[in-house]
Order: structure tokens, then sequence, then C-alpha cells
């Protein structure tokens, strides 16, 4: 019996600190985040590095579609991605830390679109993002690299 009580003890204590380092991840997330395009080309993976070395015109796509971009997570659930050419999507967010799920963010769009990432690092300034694959292709980016906002 004193070894049962133990042993639930112990999931408690396993259980509750799971619990609590979610949260602390998921208020982390809440903020606006700035997308650090840099960061983000010097470590994309070798081959897209090469593409956009050869094709000065695919760097410059790239580089007008993402620097500036912003997403900001709200207390209630919501997000709004900012485009850098002013556009601007809202939606729902959710964020899964349990073993299934992996630290997965959902983003959902207003037309039920969602994008999934697995967040790879997150500090109370630095975020880290692998987009998840939608079978829309490979993306250009394999992490996203994000500094919050003051």
């Amino acid at each position: 019996m004193r070894y049962s009580i133990k042993i639930i003890g112990v999931l408690l204590v396993i259980f509750n600190y799971s619990v609590s380092r979610a949260q602390t991840q998921n208020d982390q997330l809440i903020g606006t985040w700035i997308f650090d395009f840099n960061a983000s080309v010097f470590n994309m993976e070798e081959k897209a590095k090469a593409i956009i070395q050869k094709l000065p015109a695919v760097q410059e796509k790239l580089e007008k579609s993402y620097k500036n971009r912003q997403i900001t997570f709200g207390v209630d659930g919501h997000y709004t991605l900012y485009l850098s050419d002013g556009r601007q999507t809202n939606g729902i967010w959710t964020f899964d830390s349990t073993a299934t799920r992996n630290n997965t963010i959902d983003l959902i769009t207003s037309e039920n679109q969602i994008q999934k990432f697995i967040v790879l690092f997150i500090s109370t300034d630095k975020l880290i993002l692998k987009p998840q694959d939608d079978s829309n292709g490979k993306p250009m980016f394999s992490q996203w690299y994000f500094t919050k906002k003051i």
C-alpha cells in the first residue's frame, strides 16, 4: 500500500511538472513575434541556399515575402499574421505539448486552412518554428526564426 502511494505521488509530481511546463510555453508564445529573415536564411538547408544563391530573383522574392513578417498570438486563442506587403490573416491558434503532438502549434485560418508548426525552441525573446509538411511541397525555410517584439 505504501509503495502504491509513493508511485501515485511521483506520477502526480511528473504530471504537474508537464502541465506547468506546457502552460509556461503557452504563456511565452503570447505577444508579437517578428520573423528574423537573416537568421532563417543563414540556417536554411544547403540545397535551398544553393538555389537562392544561383537565382537572385528568388532571393528577392523571398525577402519581399518574409522580411518584416509578424505574428501576434493573443491570450484569447486568436492570432494575426501580418505580411510584409500589408496584408494580414486572422484565425485561431492552439498549442499542444503532449508527447503525441510534440509541441505543435496549429494556425487555423477563418477559411479553416490549417498550418502546423513544431516549436523547436522558445524563450522570452526567441522562437524557432519548424513548418510541417502540408503536401504542397517542401518549404524554402526549414526553420522559421523569430524575435519577440518589445
